[in-house]
């Protein structure tokens, strides 16, 4: 069977390899727009311990509700993150929008699983035509439609997420389902959580996307993206709060060196939340590189009319 990895300059495009401006481009989106929708689970997942940064919602309103032991409440701050962020989130960018997913493309492609070898869109545009160079602009204005949806949808679901751990009796109509289907439930309320943030996210790539190519490195994404924050987690730069900290990946693992670490806990709520973040990522690195095609057409149709 074969699958769509590759529709040219459609709508569902593949990742296209970035040049040093769309890589800066991506670098610097990420470490700006990212943490601002990192920030909008953060108060109810984790705390960071290194570098915060905390915002309080007094910056803008006079009364705010404080804890019992007189602290502002963690759904109190406007924002929360860590200057370590930016750095992070920029190099994450650059990684899930450019550098994987082409990693994941070209092996893909070894397999046969698309009918075309070129799967990239074409940056040679000696002898286009004036109506193929409008079609190419047109293809750059969807693709920053498309990047503007999905960094919208990836803030929705991120906020999702936090809906659902700030408000557990959302999922007991699903749950009390369950219990009167089987007379009894195995099923946890972090479980139910984590079922509708992957339809969610499912959804957000067959909408905006649709490749394998994306939903393979989103998928890696997803399951790699919670266990990359160990180290960080480790070494105390930040730590996930007890309410949302149900996942112990070192937990059950045999090894003397990991044995240590086995405490370490992070939320499984996070998995879908990479898995849209690289789907935004995917799409922001589209449009950054087909805009600079854009720019190369332009210059060399400027040259050829000196």
């Amino acid at each position: 069977m074969k699958f769509p990895l590759s529709t040219g300059t459609s709508l569902r495009g593949n990742p296209i390899p970035l040049q040093s401006a769309s890589t800066l481009k991506l670098f610097i989106t990420g470490s700006t727009v990212g943490p601002i929708v990192d920030s909008l689970h953060n108060q109810c997942l984790l705390e960071y311990d290194r570098a915060p940064i905390n915002i309080p919602m007094n910056t803008l309103f006079e009364s705010v509700p404080n804890d019992i032991d007189g602290t502002i409440s963690s759904s109190s701050y406007l924002f929360c993150s860590s200057w370590f962020i930016p750095l992070l989130l920029g190099i994450a960018y650059v990684v899930l929008g450019d550098i994987l997913p082409n990693l994941i493309d070209r092996i893909l492609q070894q397999f046969s699983f698309s009918n075309s070898a070129n799967y990239e869109i074409n940056t040679k545009f000696d002898g286009r035509r004036s109506d193929e160079s409008k079609s190419q602009k047109k293809d750059t204005e969807i693709y920053r439609n498309k990047a503007i949806l999905a960094v919208t949808t990836t803030a929705m679901i991120i906020k999702l997420s936090e809906f659902l751990q700030t408000h557990p009796d959302f999922t007991l109509p699903i749950l009390a389902s369950t219990v009167f289907s089987n007379g009894s439930s195995n099923i946890s309320n972090d479980s139910v959580s984590l079922f509708i943030m992957m339809i969610a996210a499912a959804f957000q790539w067959f909408l905006l996307d649709g490749t394998l190519t994306s939903f393979a490195t989103a998928f890696i994404v997803g399951i790699g993206g919670p266990l990359s924050e160990l180290p960080f987690v480790a070494t105390n730069f930040w730590h996930y709060i007890p309410s949302a900290a149900n996942y112990y990946p070192l937990a059950n693992i045999d090894f003397a060196f990991l044995k240590q670490f086995s405490d370490l806990a992070l939320s499984s709520i996070t998995g879908p939340c990479y898995f849209a973040v690289t789907m935004d990522a995917i799409a922001l690195g589209r449009w950054f590189s087909c805009n600079a095609e854009d720019d190369d057409v332009d210059l060399k149709k400027g040259n050829s009319n000196q």
